[in-house]
């Protein structure tokens, strides 16, 4: 994608901030409400094979407010999230990217927008 990529960070000074956080068996939901309030502009998280999350994640995910967009990227090397970002929540879908390049992708992707339809577009494409 190189000179034809659409994210142009020079005259930048630094990229806007984003978390990562692992899902673990028994996670407790408010670690990810923790991080949720924190000053970043979004979140990815390290799921289970196959975009699989703890009850814990799962009842965070549901009690999050806002507009703030969550990356689910697999932690397992080489894994796959199949799926797409479905309008009714700010979930995005990181493909094969493991949780540290979905970092940088969101990073990049929220110099442009935050709109996770514009930002999930981002992901299939790259």
């Amino acid at each position: 994608h190189t000179l034809d990529s659409p994210f142009d960070v020079i005259s930048l000074e630094r990229l806007p901030e984003v978390e990562i956080l692992s899902d673990y068996a028994g996670f407790d939901q408010s670690i990810l409400e923790y991080f949720y309030g924190r000053p970043n502009l979004g979140l990815v998280i390290g799921t289970f094979a196959g975009g699989r999350i703890s009850g814990g994640m799962t009842e965070g995910l549901r009690q999050l407010q806002g507009s703030k967009p969550i990356v689910l990227a697999s932690s397992i090397k080489a894994g796959w999230i199949d799926g797409s970002y479905n309008g009714r929540q700010s979930r995005i879908i990181a493909n094969d990217l493991s949780p540290n390049k979905a970092r940088i992708l969101l990073m990049l992707a929220l110099t442009k927008s935050n709109d996770p339809q514009e930002i999930q577009a981002y992901f299939t494409k790259y």
